[in-house]
């Protein structure tokens, strides 16, 4: 997930070191319920990584629960963001999780243009996180290492932890599998079906 012009520390090696870490901590402590780990190439150039595994795993994708997303993280400034994808139950557990974990974040309702979006495609409800900055850039010579902070990162991953160790353990998920229709709409509006629709 990067361009050529840009070194991709930020966007995203940071997602790709977020994901590691995690799933070190899950290898370590397997949970309840099946976890799968998916680094996607391709993502600037069309989601091609994602849209990839949702075409060769069909079958699979009645199995799939939740998505969570990591993309770009880490920054020594900056705030947390949440990315949410779904009914507006997955809204309120990502507001009230944050308030139980201490964690402060935006929360931001919207089709994410990252990794879950075709996840999202197919009814499974996401939750991008994500840390913005004003000290880096995305896609160009400036997205460089020294505007990442280690700590920062740290507590991104441990919060991702903590959060995804409650919903892969939890006897019911906090959401149902579907999509809002509202989000239906921004979903077609996203991979530009919305002519297609319209001519049928």
């Amino acid at each position: 997930d990067s361009v050529p012009v840009g070194t991709g520390s930020w966007d995203n090696a940071t997602g790709a070191a977020a994901l590691l870490g995690i799933y070190r901590h899950f290898v370590a402590n397997p949970p309840r319920r099946t976890m799968r780990f998916i680094w996607c190439g391709g993502e600037e150039q069309g989601l091609l990584g994602s849209k990839a595994y949702i075409a060769q795993n069909e079958e699979l994708l009645k199995e799939i629960g939740f998505c969570f997303n990591f993309d770009m993280c880490g920054t020594a400034l900056g705030a947390n963001r949440i990315f949410v994808t779904g009914e507006k139950e997955l809204e309120t557990f990502a507001e009230q999780y944050c308030k139980i974990a201490c964690y402060s974040a935006k929360i931001v309702v919207v089709v994410h243009s990252s990794d879950s979006a075709p996840f999202c495609d197919k009814g499974i409800p996401a939750l991008g996180l994500s840390r913005e900055t004003t000290t880096a850039e995305i896609h160009t010579i400036h997205d460089v290492l020294p505007t990442l902070s280690e700590k920062a990162m740290r507590k991104n991953v441990a919060f991702a932890v903590r959060m995804i160790g409650d919903v892969a353990n939890a006897a019911v998920l906090p959401v149902k599998k579907g999509m809002p229709e509202e989000t239906k709409k921004e979903l077609d509006k996203y991979f530009h079906r919305e002519n297609e629709k319209e001519e049928k």
